[in-house]
């Protein structure tokens, strides 16, 4: 316990005060301090709408035409809590400068609990301490993730209950502790753009399901009937039921604000853009969305944020070559462990990517939806840590 106090209060000293300066001009350029400026803005101006009078559904903007209608934009698509829990933070004083630094601040804080939560899943998985704390302050220790992180946004949020959620995987796996999976699915849902976290149930379901179907002698009716049974199972129901009544809920708080049918709501609208069901939404934004383009732009922005490195512009094939071993050394680590332990180390790692194949729309062009592969560096370092075992005083 008091090792990891003593962590937990490293990494808030090393983390919390590094406050870079980024800027804030209105660029929208992905690995420029404009975008990271756009981004915390329009966030901002989300969280500053998400007021009791809004039903706490922030949006970007609201405009007023000749004839005095009012019109809205950007409407939150995600749980409230997030930007209605900040917008109680920023309500503690009323200049704007000090609104901006206290935001920066929190998001270094969710950062950190990030480190944190991290660090006990490491462990969980390996049972050794120390190695964990080296193995999660490097896996966060890329520049770009470093650059990002008091970034004012909901992916971080998401990450967190993502890593929070596979904690109590790895609870319920080691320790045969059941409730704190289904505690942890309604809050990684509700934080930021907490749906990612269904990607992290979908990937133990499989893993759970598969152990199942693969059993030999067993009726069909059995094996269904096994799968229904699954606490993975069950609590993706609760996380699916859990997001969808959120969603539910603030198309219909921008409905009655704006006097509009549900169906055509600018998060109803927004989807039905991102997922190109509009074909005359924007070719060129079609035209991104190309499998090709997207898988060799996610190589090398993994290994981009998989080290403590800036401006790596790798090829393909080198990315290619690099994540290959990566992943060898993974399932070379995997292999030492028992089943499961190997089973969390497995929705850790792909959890990651299947959020990001799943939100390509979306994460094809924001670079700093890469620190969704967390997972990825995590399980890396954690391996190389146990494969050197150096005496504590290294550590």
């Amino acid at each position: 316990m008091w090792v990891s106090l003593a962590f937990a209060a490293l990494t808030s000293i090393l983390f919390l005060q590094q406050n870079r300066v980024v800027g804030w001009e209105p660029g929208y350029n992905e690995l420029q301090p404009g975008h990271h400026g756009w981004v915390s803005s329009h966030t901002l101006a989300i969280i500053a709408h998400a007021t009791p009078e809004n039903g706490f559904v922030g949006y970007a903007l609201a405009t007023s035409d000749e004839n005095g209608e009012r019109d809205y934009d950007y409407f939150d698509r995600y749980p409230v809590f997030f930007s209605a829990g900040m917008h109680a933070v920023l309500s503690w004083k009323p200049r704007l400068s000090t609104q901006v630094f206290l935001a920066k601040q929190m998001m270094n804080a969710v950062f950190v609990l990030t480190v944190v939560v991290a660090y006990l899943l490491l462990r969980k998985i390996s049972g050794q301490t120390l190695a964990s704390m080296v193995a999660a302050v490097l896996g966060v220790s890329s520049r770009y993730l470093l650059f990002y992180k008091d970034m004012v946004h909901y992916d971080q949020p998401a990450l967190l209950g993502m890593l929070l959620l596979t904690l109590a995987i790895a609870v319920h796996k080691v320790d045969s502790k059941k409730w704190p999976v289904y505690a942890a699915t309604l809050t990684a849902v509700s934080l930021g753009r907490g749906y990612a976290s269904i990607s992290v149930l979908l990937v133990w379901l499989g893993l759970e399901a598969l152990r199942i179907l693969r059993e030999r002698g067993m009726s069909f009716a059995a094996k269904f009937s096994g799968v229904w049974k699954l606490d993975a199972f069950r609590a993706l129901l609760l996380g699916t039921g859990w997001a969808a009544l959120n969603l539910l809920y603030n198309i219909q708080v921008e409905a009655a604000r704006r006097g509009i049918p549900l169906g055509e709501t600018s998060i109803v609208q927004s989807a039905v853009n991102r997922l190109a069901l509009n074909q005359d939404f924007n070719q060129s934004y079609l035209q991104l969305l190309n499998w090709r383009y997207f898988i060799a732009d996610e190589l090398v922005r993994l290994v981009r944020w998989s080290f403590p490195i800036w401006g790596y512009e790798g090829s393909v094939a080198l990315s290619a070559v690099i994540l290959v071993l990566m992943l060898a050394v993974i399932v070379w680590f995997g292999r030492s462990l028992d089943a499961p332990r190997r089973m969390v180390l497995t929705v850790l790692v792909v959890s990651g990517a299947v959020w990001l194949a799943a939100m390509r729309n979306l994460s094809a062009f924001h670079d700093y939806t890469a620190m969704y592969f967390l997972g990825i560096p995590l399980a890396l370092y954690l391996a190389v840590t146990r494969f050197f075992r150096l005496p504590r005083t290294v550590w």
